[in-house]
């Protein structure tokens, strides 16, 4: 059984090569999206060694899809049809689904680029711009719904900055009251039933707000489940395990802090301040828990970018139309999260390097900073329905955590890289969309074999 209807079966069957294409270029997209923005989300835990490589791919397998298969819809349905004004694509159906292709290709490309040299880009930015440009160029300004795109535009900001804040107040707190104190590895252990319960009762409350909307279930009913059961998992947590971890680290040696040769890079991170090896190798399990988390907010988030022009051609190829309440297919949410995994597992390692080692020294107790701080942003935009950045939430929670210790601590040098990165990501894009749906659209079409007969004919 094809996935794909068959023409027979579809409203525009000459749509077909389209639908398949979209598929194609959106699985390339994905790999796009595991290489750099998946890279970014586990650059901390690899960087601070809570997890190898191999380890975060195995990570990300399992709590990215489940974040696109619970939470993903939701996105997917502000990308597809909360940027562009639909009205203005209800006789054009066709030009909409071309539309979104051209955006798949441009976007898979420059995501993959940008990947090569190491630039950690924003994948949002980057389809939405495509998106942006392909429209404008096709229908005009009067195409684009201005209103929805500002609060995006809003968020592109406001999301790095409140994380960076959330970021610099955790850290700043931890590093005070934790890993200054007299004795840091039980105050480190004393945390933990704390951010357990923080993080699985705000992702819980979602899934079940966002995933068993069928169910019909009471408001008040859904925060009283996520957050007793958090309550009760976290108690357990605390008496049956954190006891077992202590004694576990206390056998161990102190680890001796490793450099990284890489340029500036390396002296920030011999002058940065080193804590308590035991509380640090407390804190990697704190880190790869809300790695975990993390992994499972960016799914719900981020897969939306490569599935939603997907959704859009297939639901045109198939229907005939594309409404705001088309469903997504649950085959599309799965290939979109095996193509994050194997973008993660064969090209991650780019970001990983720039993010992990160049912007700031890197600790499993500020990864752990890092990591709650944008998981709490990622998934309360998932909820609203905002399709923030991952990679820009990350990189403001990396600066946040790094300027508690000073300005100094972190790379500027490379974080004016990223940010010219950042725009020019938005602009290229956007421009190049734009340029080859005008070409594509505007070009005068080849005269068929019998136009060119019978003209001849004639004369």
């Amino acid at each position: 059984m094809s996935l794909i209807p068959s023409p027979e079966d579809a409203a525009y069957p000459e749509l077909y090569w389209m639908a398949i294409a979209a598929c194609v270029f959106g699985f390339f997209m994905s790999f796009g999206i595991g290489a750099n923005d998946v890279g970014n989300c586990f650059a901390t835990t690899v960087a601070a060694k809570s997890l190898t490589l191999f380890q975060a791919v195995g990570v990300a397998a399992v709590f990215e899809f489940a974040g696109a298969a619970l939470l993903g819809a939701s996105v997917t349905k502000t990308i597809r049809s909360g940027i562009l004004n639909m009205e203005v694509y209800e006789d054009q159906q066709e030009v909409l689904a071309f539309g979104m292709l051209v955006a798949l290709v441009n976007a898979s490309f420059w995501l993959i680029l940008a990947t090569a040299y190491g630039l950690p880009v924003s994948t949002t930015h980057t389809i939405i711009a495509a998106i942006v440009g392909f429209s404008v160029a096709a229908n005009g300004w009067e195409s684009i719904m201005w209103g929805s795109l500002s609060k995006i535009f809003i968020s592109w900001v406001a999301a790095p900055a409140i994380t960076a804040v959330i970021g610099y107040i955790m850290f700043f707190l931890v590093r005070t009251f934790v890993l200054k104190s007299k004795d840091p590895f039980n105050r480190s252990a004393m945390t933990y039933s704390l951010v357990i319960f923080i993080t699985l009762a705000i992702n819980s409350f979602f899934v079940m707000h966002k995933g068993l909307k069928k169910f019909k279930i009471d408001t008040g009913i859904k925060l009283a489940i996520a957050f007793g059961s958090s309550f009760v998992v976290a108690v357990i947590f605390q008496v049956a395990v954190v006891g077992w971890l202590k004694n576990r680290i206390i056998r161990l040696e102190n680890e001796a802090k490793e450099g990284a040769d890489l340029d500036d890079a390396a002296d920030l991170w011999d002058k940065s301040e080193l804590y308590d090896a035991k509380s640090e190798v407390l804190y990697s399990y704190l880190q790869v828990f809300t790695a975990c988390a993390l992994s499972f907010a960016h799914g719900s988030n981020d897969v939306a970018n490569a599935i939603a022009p997907i959704c859009a051609v297939l639901a045109i190829y198939e229907t005939g139309v594309l409404t705001k309440t088309a469903p997504v297919p649950q085959w599309v949410l799965v290939m979109g999260a095996i193509g994050i995994v194997v973008g993660l597992a064969l090209f991650g390692y780019k970001v990983i390097i720039s993010i992990g080692y160049r912007l700031t020294k890197l600790s499993p107790s500020r990864g752990f900073c890092i990591q709650l701080s944008t998981t709490l942003v990622v998934v309360t935009a998932s909820y609203v329905g905002i399709p923030v950045s991952t990679t820009q939430s990350t990189i403001g929670g990396t600066v946040g955590v790094g300027a508690v210790e000073g300005a100094a601590k972190v790379q500027w040098k490379f974080m004016l890289k990223v940010f010219f990165g950042w725009v020019g990501t938005f602009f290229i894009t956007c421009l190049s969309s734009a340029g080859i749906m005008a070409f594509c659209y505007y070009s005068p079409s080849a005269p068929s074999y019998y136009i060119i007969a019978n003209s001849t004919s004639v004369a």
